[in-house]
Order: C-alpha cells, then structure tokens, then sequence
C-alpha cells in the first residue's frame, strides 16, 4: 500500500518487455483495442512484429480496435479490423458483450482528461478487465537526454506520468484491483530507420545500457503497464 511519503520505499516489480506482456496477457481472447491505429507504427512497422495491433492478432481468439484518428472509416488487417471510433462512442456504437480484456498501449498521455476516461470505463464496462501502457515522466532516458538539453517527446502527448501518480489515478477512479508493472526501454524505431550498421550497433549497445539501469532502478523504467480488473 503506498501512504505517499516523500521517502517510503516502493516494491515494485522487474521490467518487462512492453509488447511481450501485452501479447501473453491477450492469448485466446477477445479483445477490444483503443488507440490502435499508431499511424508511425503502421508505416514503419506493420509486419515486422513491433505494432501492437499486429501482435494482438497473433494471438487473440478475436480482436476489434477502434481509433479515432483512423484515415479511413475502417481499416483490415488480417483477421481484425480497426474502425474509426470515439471512445465515448463505444456503447451505442459496438456491441462488447463477448470482450474480455480491453487493451490500450500508449493512450492515456493523449487524453484530455485521463480522470474522465478512467471513470468511464468503471461506469460502463464493469467486470471487464483493463490493460495500458504509458510513457514514465522520470524515465532515465529522458534523464540521459536532458543532460545535452534534449527531451523525447511526441507532439500529441498531454501528460506525463509515474508510478504514485498511475496508482492515484486508479483509486480516484473507484477501482479495487490494479497493478502498476514497468516495462524496458526500446528504440526500435531508431534502429528501424538507421542504415548505418555501426551507428546501428551504437543504438543497440545503449539499449542495453538503458535496459540494464532500468533492472536496477526500475523507477527510472521507460514506461508502465497499468493492469486493472475493473
């Protein structure tokens, strides 16, 4: 139980590889998908095993994602389908009676209000279980790159979190289970777009080096999975 002293110890788990856990938490389910478009990812990454979306495929009994940002009305992949959908929408709009894990990898930092998003779904899909992502506000690559004043950030990012905040903002929301795991730095796409074998080899060794403070310290983590049972 974290009772937010500026000096309590947290007990907090090893990091995980992010895409790793989603896909093993997703097996031989029906899942719903928020966010899943990830226009950079679908340029870039769409079959070579980086895109979230084209993982849960892999692996789930069936899989339906929505995207607000969306080009088109609907976009197949496979087996599954995004649609272009509001997250608001989702009651009227999709029938979700047979989901049993609703996913939500790199979202919460995009929404205006991450307080009224959370208090949704604790409204209206009950019993349901809840997996995201989000970026860590003290990650310590950021912490490497504020050192040469630079700072990684995407330009439709909102918020920054970590670890007590994530906690607060499940126990504001009314939930009774959750658990806050934090997940291993990556730079895929970096290494996606270096040619150079070794400037790419460079990227990879720093990898390692973030990955392996991380294991040490894994509040300065890239980022946390945040599982709830709603």
């Amino acid at each position: 139980m974290i009772v937010y002293d500026n000096f309590e110890v947290l007990h907090i788990k090893k990091p995980v590889d992010r895409l790793n856990f989603f896909e093993t938490s997703s097996a031989n389910k029906n899942v719903l998908d928020l966010g899943s478009y990830d226009e950079t990812a679908y340029s870039l990454k769409v079959d070579m095993g980086y895109w979230l979306f084209s993982r849960l495929e892999n692996v789930c009994k069936s899989l339906v994602g929505i995207d607000i940002a969306l080009p088109s009305d609907e976009l197949c992949y496979k087996s599954a389908k995004i649609i272009k959908m509001d997250i608001y929408e989702l009651k009227q709009k999709l029938n979700y009676s047979d989901i049993e894990l609703i996913t939500g990898g790199e979202l919460i930092e995009h929404i205006h209000n991450p307080s009224s998003f959370l208090a949704f779904f604790k409204k209206e899909f009950p019993s349901h279980n809840l997996l995201l992502s989000t970026p860590n506000g003290l990650s310590f690559g950021n912490t490497l790159m504020a050192l040469i004043r630079r700072e990684v950030q995407h330009p439709d990012h909102l918020h920054v979190f970590t670890y007590k905040i994530l906690n607060t903002l499940c126990k504001n929301a009314g939930f009774t289970e959750w658990e806050i795991i934090p997940y291993h730095f990556f730079a895929t796409e970096l290494k996606l777009k270096t040619k150079n074998r070794v400037k790419r080899s460079f990227i990879v060794l720093i990898e390692k080096f973030i990955r392996g403070v991380e294991w040490l310290f894994p509040l300065l983590s890239m980022g946390y999975l945040v599982k709830i049972k709603i």
